[in-house]
């Protein structure tokens, strides 16, 4: 059984590896002379991730167990959930943000953060907009061998995903850099020249969009020429057809350079993608327009997987972020308690996923032959940390005895 083979700790994983309480300890709210410190009150949130724990009750209730009295090393609840509720809603956000780049630079470290290709090896950002709760938000999301959510930015109201994605983005790039990313991805929303021209003249990186609409005037130039009957003929356009056995299709790719963005001074690289399903289905069409400004340089099957992968922020990222630790829940109708408490959330969803790394491969050991999934791994920790706090308390109470 799992328990046989003592699994790391979670919670002293983090305080080694990522100097929990003390980056937390930097977290501030504006209650005045507050009885229960704002630390405390954000590792109760990374203790509710952590656990997989669905609202601020039933943190408060797990609290009070054993098991919450043990992670936080004393005899009374650490916090209730309206001290929560109350702390979350004044949180100061720029003293949360810290911490997730801090998580971020620690899955660099580990060498989590880069996507390999033919032509070489890209760090992939992707933003989209998403809802946790009733609250929306822009994320960006660093696209390597785990999923990292970097930061996160309020859509204040219906139709402002743009604009929350480029104070996101420039926030980014001048807290952690130009470098951090060579390329940013986004859905077809993202498809107009002053999200193109804040990225390769203010923000120092390429752009590459996926789009299914064929009536924008770049793809209706591109279609002329792909589907001309001499299309083949000149240098520079490039015809590819394959199998894609993981995806269960064939496709066929037609990229050409140099066309011409509205807007734009820089030219723009244009692969039509068609995708005919192996099985029963409709044969699927994509566009992905993109730039080569910098340093990507993009065969055509890594022009259409980059496509694809625009779509890791929804799989890798919303729907495994939520899987893990909750983050669709209604926690509170307070945008700036919403907004805390996602974030926290994203920093154990990091933490859990470097920390999965470390023990997969002790999982394995316990269930030979069996075929792994992550959301089995995770339900595994959690039995593994309730295991290891109850073998705290019984190491604990021993120790008191031999006393």
């Amino acid at each position: 059984m799992i328990e046989k083979a003592k699994l790391p700790d979670f919670q002293k994983f983090c305080k080694r590896q990522f100097h929990l309480e003390k980056q937390l300890g930097n977290i501030e709210d504006n209650r005045e002379s507050p009885q229960i410190e704002t630390s405390t009150i954000a590792e109760a949130v990374v203790f509710m991730g952590a656990l997989g724990l669905g609202s601020l009750l039933q943190c408060d209730q797990t609290l009070r167990t054993e098991v919450g009295l043990i992670w936080f090393g004393q005899e009374t609840p650490a916090v209730s959930d309206t001290t929560m509720a109350r702390s979350l809603e004044g949180m100061d956000i720029s003293s949360i943000r810290p911490i997730l780049s801090a998580a971020y630079r620690h899955a660099r470290d580990a060498g989590e953060s880069k996507w390999e290709g033919v032509l070489g090896t890209y760090r992939v950002g992707v933003v989209d907009g998403s809802s946790f709760g009733q609250f929306q938000a822009s994320c960006f999301e660093i696209v390597g061998q785990i999923a990292m959510m970097v930061d996160l930015e309020e859509i204040v109201k219906r139709g402002k995903e743009l604009p929350a994605s480029s104070t996101l983005l420039r926030r980014v790039n001048k807290e952690l850099g130009s470098g951090v990313v060579d390329v940013v991805l986004g859905d077809g929303l993202y498809f107009n020249a002053p999200f193109f021209n804040l990225n390769l003249e203010e923000l120092h990186w390429d752009v590459l969009v996926k789009t299914d609409d064929a009536r924008r005037d770049v793809i209706v130039d591109a279609m002329g020429l792909f589907q001309c009957p001499s299309f083949g003929a000149a240098d520079g356009l490039v015809r590819t057809d394959g199998l894609d056995v993981e995806r269960m299709c064939e496709y066929q790719i037609c990229l050409a350079d140099g066309f011409e963005m509205e807007g734009v001074a820089e030219p723009v690289s244009v692969a039509w993608v068609h995708e005919i399903p192996l099985k029963k289905g409709d044969p699927i069409d994509f566009w992905v327009i993109f730039t080569q400004r910098y340093r990507l340089h993009l065969t055509s099957e890594e022009a259409r997987e980059f496509g694809h992968l625009r779509w890791d922020i929804e799989n890798h990222g919303f729907k495994s972020l939520n899987q893990t630790v909750r983050t669709k829940h209604l926690y509170s109708h307070n945008s700036t308690a919403m907004l805390a408490i996602t974030m926290l959330l994203c920093v154990v969803f990091t933490w859990l996923q470097l920390f999965m790394n470390v023990v997969w491969t002790v999982v394995q050991t316990c269930y030979p032959g069996m075929k792994m999934t992550q959301k089995f791994v995770y339900a595994e920790i959690r039995r593994a940390l309730l295991f290891s706090v109850h073998s705290r308390a019984e190491s604990d109470a021993y120790t008191t005895r031999e006393c």
